[in-house]
């Protein structure tokens, strides 16, 4: 192509010569048109080699005075090659050239004007790159193919003032650059005012070109106006108020170039409200493919200046001045139109030096619906690795966002506020934030959310954040930090859950959620300055004046790996109800961590109230609460066991109220620690009524009591100042009658249990002593009241045993008598338990004994019949069913009972043995002393013989009494009279009748001491069995 057009020049530059030389000769000798005409043509033989026709031509002067002019009506030149579609070259209907005669007799070619009208040009290569051009008479030799130097003309100097061409159709056909270009309707006027000045202007009505088959121009229209000044000493052009233009198109062009080595530069363009959708319509259809489903229009001005050097290595420097007014852009698979979108920015490019290249953008923005953009800012290094200080001011209307969201899903509110960032592009691509800077201040406004039953409402919040979090509290959440401020925020989920948050302030730190690191570190603080309430089904809670501080730790690949999680969390005031509980805490703080595989919390809070309905009131003072937990995953089998806790209670000033109870139970104060390896009672005091107890001590070995693998091991002090037995008794009773009205019997004997209610016997269950306990327990009671009676000093120990319960000398000191009991309970079987028992009772007084315990008159019917100070000892055992029935066959013991200065009460009894052995004391029936053992087997309780001195006899007595409460008894007289009488029957049809006499009348009781026996061999079995229990290592 380049050879073409450097042979286009070469004709083109031949044809005038040739003509101004046949003119030169015309004036010489005067031709007229029929001489002239062929000598022309003549002339023209020798240059053009191809088939050529000229025309008629004559001499002028006064169409081109002052100088002389040779005007020609037609040119042809006809080259044909093969593969052409038209044979035709160049047809020219008319030539004129005016000529300086004077400079021509000089060899100085001085045209002052060179006119071509209406010419039609085709212009042909073929695939090997041969031309219909070739149409000279050159040098054959290759240098001079080569050089076109080696064609001269015969002037010294050659100069054109003005020329003008106008050219109907001009067509460029390339077969081996596939390319097809047809100009129509074409003139060009260039205008010289000296060799250097110039002015050319060109239009062009319609061009049309393809390449490759692919259109890149359609009835373009393209004009020129080019004014340039020339120095051809440095080939220097400068050009000024240059425009050149396409369709409505155009450019302006000022400044200059120079050309040597290399092209220096100093270029001016601008481009003046071009319309991007006109700029659009020249680009080609094969690249706008790529824009499909894209509108985009708006109006366009483009200030550039190129300064510098240019060569095939060096580029000049580019300033660049944008302005986009009025845009627009739409893409179809959007629904979004941008409009309006503008920009102004000033671009700095320097190929030499890329890193001091850069974008200042002065102004960018976009609108679309009721949401806009606007920004400023600046881009470095745009070729290179391109930074971005970019300001952008956002306000967005949530509801533009709707159609990339579930149908059901409904948003709205605003988003407006400031977002900046600084940034290298390949970080931002590669989402690497934190190596940049991105900060934000935003206010989001009357935000609603809603889908499926979810609404959410936050009418005016401030979200603030900025990556990287240069100020990180740790350095794991250097990623990001954001602060929330929420004045108001209200959460619905249907019917099911409303809550609602008042001013708060949250902050939140985190680690790189896009980085490698699969553990995402967060820190979050929360100050809430109001208050935040919650209602759910039916239960309401309120939280005054939240404080929260956590960090955690997650990972983000193994939901299964539990998180690290630090908490601490402070509130005034959270109170609510969870049915018919309600709950007051006031003051309260809360320090939690979570560090696999172990739980810690602490709790400290001032006051606690709570209550269940009517039925129960809690309120306390200060509670305090220590605790931790580590999970243990091997322990599959026992959900408790997969827990090892460690608590710490410290709990002062609590109040306890119980519907059925007519007195509250009082909790001053309980301090405990409990693991699964012990729990110790620093100390804990309640107050019932007029009752308080207190209760401190160890309990060990839980963990394995709880694997079923060893004894809970435990040894507790209880003490109270005063205890008021009757009153505690009147509380439970009530309560348990409460509690059994509603019970309902399961258990693997239920059927038994069906058959007993059945019959209408009352369903109860034994305690059975668990065989693995191991208890000592230590008792002092100071005081205590029972059964209206007044009790000192109670105290003793209770063991719990491998399945046995025992009393080890308790005892207490009443108005009734001073008491001590040793006793033991056994459950070897459910319906065969074991009971014994080593009672002693000092300084009875007899009456008082029973009015505190009626039921001993049953066991003891004699005793009613005394008045007076007595001692009672009483050593038995026996066994008993599940409802605690003595099995009588069981039955073994012993008695005895000891008293002086006694006094018989009038009975029906006492009146008919008065009567009978005629007693003269009637004021007063006072016995001396009495000394009686009995001893107690299965049904029958043998009374041995013993004396009593009444009034002034002295009488020995024994007898058997069974359990049916029938008896028979034998009563000698022995002084002053020997008398014998037996006593039988029961109580309600009493037998007495004279008998012989079964005691001598020197008779002397025998001491058989059958309670030391028994009470030895009690002793002795509880001895024995706790002796089993020891564990031998």
């Amino acid at each position: 192509m380049k050879k073409a057009l450097k042979i286009l020049g070469i004709t083109l530059g031949s044809t005038i010569g040739l003509v101004l030389l046949v003119l030169a000769v015309a004036l010489w000798v005067l031709f007229t048109p029929a001489r002239l005409t062929p000598i022309v043509r003549d002339v023209a033989s020798h240059y053009v080699k191809c088939e050529h026709e000229i025309g008629k031509v004559e001499l002028t002067f006064f169409s081109t005075f002052p100088h002389f002019g040779l005007a020609i009506d037609s040119v042809l030149l006809i080259h044909a090659v093969e593969g052409a579609e038209n044979d035709t070259l160049l047809a020219a209907p008319k030539l004129v050239a005016a000529v300086d005669v004077v400079g021509l007799m000089q060899q100085r070619l001085h045209v002052s004007e060179l006119l071509l009208s209406d010419i039609q040009a085709n212009v042909f290569v073929d695939s090997l790159g041969v031309s219909n051009l070739d149409v000279l008479n050159l040098p054959s030799d290759t240098a001079a193919e080569e050089d076109t130097s080696a064609f001269s003309l015969p002037f010294q100097e050659i100069r054109v003032d003005e020329l003008c061409v106008s050219a109907h159709r001009l067509r460029v056909l390339s077969l081996r650059d596939s390319m097809d270009a047809t100009i129509c309707g074409m003139t060009f006027h260039m205008h010289v005012d000296s060799w250097s000045d110039m002015r050319m202007q060109l239009t062009m009505a319609a061009v049309d070109a393809t390449l490759k088959d692919v259109p890149y121009a359609n009835q373009l229209r393209v004009r020129a106006d080019i004014p340039a000044s020339v120095d051809w000493e440095t080939m220097r052009v400068a050009l000024k108020q240059a425009h050149v233009g396409v369709n409505q198109l155009d450019v302006a062009i000022d400044g200059w170039a120079q050309a040597g080595e290399v092209i220096e530069m100093d270029m001016n363009l601008g481009l003046q409200e071009w319309k991007i959708s006109e700029v659009l319509a020249l680009v080609p259809p094969c690249y706008l493919s790529s824009l499909e489903g894209i509108r985009a229009d708006g109006i366009l001005s483009l200030d550039v200046q190129a300064k510098g050097v240019y060569s095939d290595t060096i580029l000049p420097v580019v300033d660049a001045h944008v302005v986009l007014k009025e845009g627009m852009g739409k893409y179809a698979e959007l629904p979004y139109t941008v409009e309006p979108l503008m920009v102004d920015a000033d671009v700095h490019l320097d190929m030499q030096n890329k890193a001091q290249s850069e974008v200042k953008i002065n102004t960018l923005y976009a609108h679309t619906r009721g949401s806009s953009v606007r920004g400023e800012g600046i881009v470095k290094d745009p070729l290179g690795k391109l930074w971005m200080d970019v300001k952008t001011e956002v306000d967005v209307k949530v509801a533009d966002v709707k159609e990339f969201l579930p149908k059901d899903m409904l948003v709205a509110g605003q988003v407006k506020g400031k977002v900046e960032m600084q940034m290298y592009l390949d970080d931002l691509l590669a989402m690497q934030l934190e190596k940049g800077r991105v900060q934000g201040d935003l206010w989001l406004n009357d935000i609603q959310y809603k889908a499926d039953s979810l609404y959410a409402q936050l009418p005016a919040n401030r979200l603030k954040f900025h990556i990287p979090n240069v100020q990180a509290t740790r350095k794991e959440v250097n990623w990001l930090a954001g602060t929330l401020s929420v004045a108001n925020a209200e959460v619905k989920m249907g019917s099911l859950l409303q809550a609602e948050m008042g001013k708060t302030d949250m902050e939140v730190e985190i680690s790189n959620i896009l980085g490698q690191d699969p553990r995402l570190y967060a820190t979050i603080s929360l100050d809430g300055k109001e208050h935040i309430h919650a209602q759910m089904d039916s239960m309401d809670m309120t939280i005054n004046k939240p404080v929260v501080a956590l960090s955690a730790i997650y990972n983000m690949q193994d939901s299964l790996e539990m998180p690290t999680v630090d908490a601490q969390v402070a509130f005034e005031r959270v109170w609510g109800y969870y049915s018919d509980i309600q709950v007051d805490v006031a003051q309260s703080s809360l320090m939690a961590g979570l560090h696999a595989p172990q739980l810690t919390a602490s709790v400290q809070s001032q006051s606690l109230q709570a209550s269940m309905g009517t039925d129960l009131a809690i309120s306390t003072g200060r509670v305090g609460v220590e605790a931790s937990v580590k999970y243990n995953k091997k322990r599959q089998d026992n959900l408790l066991l997969q827990w090892r806790p460690k608590l710490s209670v410290d709990l002062n000033q609590a109040e306890v109220r119980i519907a059925d109870w007519e007195e509250k139970l009082l909790i001053p104060e309980i301090a405990f620690t409990y693991s699964n390896k012990a729990c110790h009672i620093e100390q804990s005091r309640l107050i019932l009524g007029d009752s308080d107890f207190s209760l401190s001590g160890d309990v060990r070995n839980i963990g394995r009591w709880l694997r079923k693998k060893g004894t809970l091991e435990a040894e507790l002090n209880f003490e109270s100042e005063y205890t008021n037995a009757d009153e505690l008794l009147s509380l439970l009773s009530a309560d348990q009658g409460a509690e059994e009205e509603g019970d309902e019997v399961r258990g693997d004997e239920a059927i038994r249990q069906e058959g007993d209610e059945a019959r209408g016997e009352e369903v109860r269950e034994p305690f059975l002593v668990p065989t693995n306990v191991d208890l000592t327990l230590n008792t002092q009671i100071k005081q205590a009241n029972f059964l209206n009676q007044t009790a000192r000093n109670l105290g003793g120990k209770i063991y719990v045993k491998e399945g046995m319960l025992v009393l080890e000398e308790v005892g207490f000191i009443c108005n009734a008598a001073k008491l001590q009991l040793t006793a033991m309970y056994r459950t070897p079987r459910r319906n065969h338990i074991y009971v014994g028992f080593d009672y002693h009772m000092i300084d009875i007084n007899i009456q008082e004994l029973i009015g505190m315990i009626p039921q001993i008159d049953s066991m003891m019917p004699m005793l009613s019949s005394f008045k007076g100070q007595a001692e009672f000892h009483l050593a038995a055992e026996t066994y008993t069913n599940a409802q605690y029935q003595i099995k009588p066959s069981t039955i073994r013991g012993a008695a005895s009972i000891f008293g002086k200065d006694l006094v018989v009460l009038d009975n029906e009894t006492f009146s008919k043995m008065s009567k009978l052995l005629m007693f003269s004391k009637k004021t007063e029936n006072k016995v001396d002393s009495i000394s009686a053992e009995m001893t107690i087997y299965k049904k029958e309780i043998d009374v041995y013989p013993f004396c009593v001195s009444l009034d002034n006899y002295m009488v020995a007595l024994g007898g058997r009494h069974n359990l049916d409460m029938t008896f028979n008894y034998d009563v000698n007289v022995l002084s002053p009279i020997y008398l014998g009488v037996n006593v039988s029957g029961n109580l309600d049809d009493l037998k007495i009748k004279l008998a012989p006499c079964r005691f001598a009348k020197d008779f002397k009781p025998l001491f058989h001491r059958k309670v030391d026996t028994q009470s030895a061999e009690l002793r002795s079995i509880i001895r024995e069995s706790m002796r089993k229990n020891v564990k031998m290592q």
